[in-house]
This record gives C-alpha cells, structure tokens and sequence, in this order.
C-alpha cells in the first residue's frame, strides 16, 4: 500500500509539475505581450505628442493668417476709401477747371 501512496504522490507531483511549467510557459507568454503592448503605448503616445504638437503649430498659423486677412482687408478698405476721395477730387478739380474755361 505505502508503494502505491508513493506512486500516487509521485504521479500528482509529476502532473503538478507539468502543470506547474504550463503555468509559467502561459506567464511568460502573457509577460511579453504585456510589455509588448506597454511598448506600443509608448509610441502610440509619443505620436500623439506629435500630432498635437502639429495640431498647436497649425492653430498658430491660422490665427496669423486670420491677423493678416484681416490686415488686407483693412487695407483694401482704406484703399477704397482713399480711391472714393480722389475720384471726388478728381471731379471737383474737372468742375472748376470747366468753370475757368
């Protein structure tokens, strides 16, 4: 009876070794995914820093457009403005010099 407990326990920690290894064969696959995955969330984050990064440059860059949209059309207003005014001098001089002919 004592040979066939032995066997027995001997079987089991056979088996709860295989068990065992199995385990750490799944651990060790799961260790790597993991850093596998932590790694791709450091480049998933750093193209995110870029593209922000991108997205800020670009918002700059629309508001000096905005600024010198803004700019011209002041200027073309003013220009309008200054190009009313001569044709009115312009008209004003023609009337007096008919009066002086």
């Amino acid at each position: 009876r004592l040979a066939e407990e032995s066997s027995e326990l001997a079987a089991t920690k056979q088996s709860l070794e295989e068990e065992k290894q199995k385990l750490e064969g799944e651990l060790s696959k799961l260790q790597k995914a993991d850093m596998q995955h932590r790694s791709e969330m450091k480049e998933h984050r750093a193209n995110i820093a870029v593209v922000e990064g991108e997205r800020d440059a670009a918002r700059v860059a629309e508001t000096g457009l905005s600024e010198r949209l803004q700019e011209s059309e002041s200027n073309c207003t003013r220009l309008a403005e200054e190009s009313s005014e001569l044709a009115a001098t312009k008209q004003s001089l023609e009337e007096e010099k008919q009066k002086l002919e």
